[in-house]
């Protein structure tokens, strides 16, 4: 959902889904995705790299999911 939400142009909709969609599973890769691109539209440089490397370390497996936006 936080995907549809971002691709619709409701950042805060998608900000919303996602930090629920964590809540639920900390591995959920598209939830650091949608974050990461927020972080990166709204100039928060720094807090985007934080979910890139929360991605790594929770679900390294889905890091490709995050390198087209790298």
């Amino acid at each position: 959902m936080a995907q549809q939400r971002l691709n619709d142009g409701d950042s805060d909709g998608a900000r919303r889904y996602a930090v629920k969609a964590l809540a639920l599973d900390e591995a959920c890769a598209p939830a650091y995705n949608a974050l990461a691109i927020l972080d990166l539209k709204e100039g928060k440089a720094g807090e985007a790299e934080v979910m890139v490397r929360a991605l790594w370390e929770k679900a390294p497996e889905h890091f490709p999911l995050i390198i087209p936006m790298l």
